[in-house]
Formats: C-alpha cells, sequence, structure tokens
C-alpha cells in the first residue's frame, strides 16, 4: 500500500456517473429541525433509520411516502444499533444495562441478561425481526456478584436470551451481526472473527496474512459474506474465496460496517491517527472517500466540510447513512444517490459486455468523451477505465 494524503469531501471524484434524485439530507431531532445524532442502520429500502441523540435517546427516523421528509419516534433510553428489513422491529441499548427491542405495537421490550448475568448489549437483528443478537455477561455460580466474562448471545422470543460460546474456554465472544432469518451469526472471540450456525456452532474465520486479530462486523442477507477488519485492513469473506483483503490508497486502519443485500457495495470508515473519513468499497473492492463517491454521483456536498463515518447502506445500495460535519456541527445524514447507475454499461443494454469493450478500445487513448469510454472521468481511455470495466463485467444489478 502506498501512502497517500486523505483529501477533503469536496476532492474530486474518481468516476463519474450519471442518475437521479440525489440528495443529501441531514436527520432532524424532535423540533423537526438538524441536531447532532449518529444514525447506526437502516433497514431495507431506507425508509427508516435508527440511532441516537446526545441526550441519549435511541431514536427511530421514518420517511413520510408523500413529503418525503423523516419523522422521528423515541424508542428508549439509550441508543438503537439495528432495525429490521421492513423498518417495523428497533434493537439497541438501554442506559440501564440491558438490551431492547422495540415495535410499535408492544413498545420498548427488556431482553433480558444470560443466565445469571446482570448486563447486555443488543448490537443486530435479523432482517426478519425474530432474532437479536449482542453481549452480555455471565457470573461465577459460586459468587454470584462476580463477573467471569461476557458471551456473545442469541435471543428469540421462544428461547430468550442465550449464550453461543467461545471459540476457547474461558474468553469472551461478541455478537456482531446475523443474517436475514437468524440462522447465521457474526462476531469476535479471542480476537478473531466468528461465524455461528446451529449445526456448526462457534467457527473461527482466521486471519488476513501477517495480521493476529480479526472482527467480523456484519453478514449479508443470504448468509454469503461477511465483513469485517482484521489488523489494519479491511475483509471480506465468503465460503468459496475465504478472507480476502478490503483495501484503500489511504494510510489508517479500515472498518467495513455494513453492506448490500449483494455485497457489491460496502461502507464504513478509515482512521488514522486521531481523524476519521467515511470510506465505499464498490465495483473493485479497493477503497475510496464516501465524498469522493456522492460527488461521483452527482450529489451535492455544499455545506459539509467531513464525512466522518457511514454506518449502514440500504439493500440496494441507494441510501447511505452516517454522520460528518456540516457548517462546523456535527449532523447526521442520509445520502441518496437515486437509480443506481451501472458502472461500465456504455451502450446502455444494461449489461456489461463485449460490446462495451469494444467501445473502450476503439477509444483507447483519446479522451473518449464522445463515445462515454473514459469510464473514471480522467480525460484519456487507458488501463485504468479497462479495469472499471472488467471490474463490473456480466449483468448489472
Amino acid at each position: 500500500m502506498f501512502t497517500r494524503v486523505l483529501l477533503p469531501v469536496l476532492s474530486v471524484g474518481v468516476f463519474a456517473l450519471s442518475s437521479s434524485a440525489q440528495t443529501m439530507t441531514m436527520l432532524p431531532g424532535f423540533d423537526s429541525t438538524p441536531v447532532w445524532s449518529v444514525p447506526n442502520a437502516i433497514n431495507g429500502d431506507g425508509s427508516v433509520i435508527v440511532g441516537g441523540l446526545p441526550s441519549s435517546p435511541s431514536v427511530r427516523w421514518a420517511r413520510d411516502s408523500v413529503t418525503q421528509t423523516y419523522g422521528i419516534i423515541y424508542c428508549a433510553g439509550g441508543e438503537a444499533s439495528g432495525v429490521s428489513h421492513d423498518g417495523s422491529v428497533v434493537v439497541g441499548s438501554t442506559y440501564y444495562g440491558w438490551a431492547y427491542r422495540w415495535t410499535a405495537s408492544g413498545g420498548t421490550q427488556n431482553l433480558g441478561y444470560i443466565s445469571n448475568g446482570w448486563w447486555s448489549t443488543a448490537h443486530g437483528v435479523s432482517g426478519d425481526g425474530s432474532v437479536v443478537v449482542g453481549q452480555g455477561n455471565i457470573a461465577d455460580p459460586d459468587h454470584p456478584n462476580q463477573e467471569i466474562g461476557s458471551r456473545a448471545y442469541r435471543w428469540s422470543s421462544s428461547t430468550g436470551m442465550q449464550s453461543i460460546g467461545t471459540l476457547a474456554q474461558w474468553t469472551n465472544s461478541n455478537a456482531l451481526g446475523v443474517n436475514f432469518d437468524g440462522s447465521v451469526i457474526v462476531g469476535e472471540s479471542y480476537n478473531q472473527a466468528f461465524r455461528w450456525t446451529s449445526g456448526s456452532g462457534m467457527v473461527g474465520l482466521g486471519f488476513l496474512a501477517g495480521q493476529s486479530s480479526s472482527l467480523a462486523s456484519a453478514i449479508n442477507g443470504d448468509g454469503s459474506m461477511i465483513i469485517g477488519h482484521s489488523g489494519q485492513s479491511g475483509f471480506q469473506w465468503t465460503s468459496t474465496g475465504g478472507m480476502q483483503s478490503l483495501t484503500g490508497a489511504y494510510n489508517g486502519s479500515y472498518f467495513p460496517r455494513a453492506l448490500t443485500s449483494d455485497g457489491s457495495i460496502i461502507v464504513g470508515a478509515l482512521g488514522y491517527q486521531s481523524n476519521w473519513t467515511a470510506m465505499v468499497w464498490a465495483e473493485s473492492n479497493t477503497a475510496i472517500t464516501l465524498g469522493e463517491y456522492l460527488i461521483a454521483h452527482s450529489v451535492s456536498l455544499t455545506g459539509w466540510s467531513s464525512l466522518t463515518d457511514a454506518r449502514g447502506i440500504s439493500a440496494d445500495g441507494r441510501y447511505i447513512v452516517g454522520y460528518g460535519v456540516y457548517e462546523g456541527q456535527q449532523r447526521g445524514f442520509i445520502a441518496d444517490i437515486g437509480t443506481i447507475p451501472c458502472l461500465g454499461d456504455i451502450t446502455g443494454d444494461h449489461v456489461v459486455d463485449v460490446m462495451d469493450l469494444g467501445v473502450v478500445l476503439g477509444a483507447w487513448g483519446s479522451s473518449g468523451g464522445e463515445f462515454g469510454a473514459d469510464i473514471n472521468q480522467d480525460g484519456i481511455v487507458d488501463a485504468m477505465d479497462l479495469g472499471m470495466l472488467l471490474g463490473a463485467w456480466g449483468p448489472c444489478p
């Protein structure tokens, strides 16, 4: 990895695409004006966002189908960390020390604790809303007031909160993500990312080459792709490819946090010294700043001096939530890139194939503007454009 200076949010995009209805919206507080907020997750179609406000309430923002504005409601004292695919179930942790599950009809439900423990946190919920995952402590059976560790758990209405174990005896574990039907859970135990199912139990995913730690932060809906970080690099894991590095051309540590249903777009953050920058991995799985990505999709970032962290993304990748600095104030946001474009589909037939390849090769070495062959818009059709086209090869999403 070579050294590259972190770019400001309004830097030139690495590629330019056309789309529609692009917006950057600040999330409101209870008085309907923008406020300091941390959105942590977004539902499948981007209509519901959950997170927290500075006075520690867990909140749920929901988009009005007519006005297309986001209203806010209180869920619990603490912070919301996950939301179901349809947005009807919210999970999080209260400042009273217990995990909760919220629905409009049932209100806030205390999910309790593992065995004889006395605290729990919720980090994720299955897409269907039936399973909650997180972490809770356990106590010494002979000394009930003495904590001996913490365990990842799986909660359902039929089983309650159940520990799913650890990778090694006398170590801790933490569940951070779960797939759509609740059958696959991911997280960290004994400094190693894990994947859990009822059949296999907790299985370590290993580490990237040269690293000795890893953590799995999220999983897609069908359970086929897991993301996280190992050492300073991000990773994506599949059963066929194993753990593959998600890198970028910037100094610092990469933290992938959320992914689309098919895993084609991943969002997260880059930490370098005391600075944080929201990042996106798309197409070639090489990170670019969220600012670059949004500008490339014609989203105006006027007033935003930095985009600090990207916490969630809708199932199709159209909506991204996170927080940054707007006119000197931290604000939560939802970015809408509009209709999802298809990178490399120069001919417009909804597939990247030999027809598009022929256009690129025919315009090789030229500006390519009149043909649309200069995919990354750097003024010349070259290997960079070819690489982007080949990385997007096949039917458009």
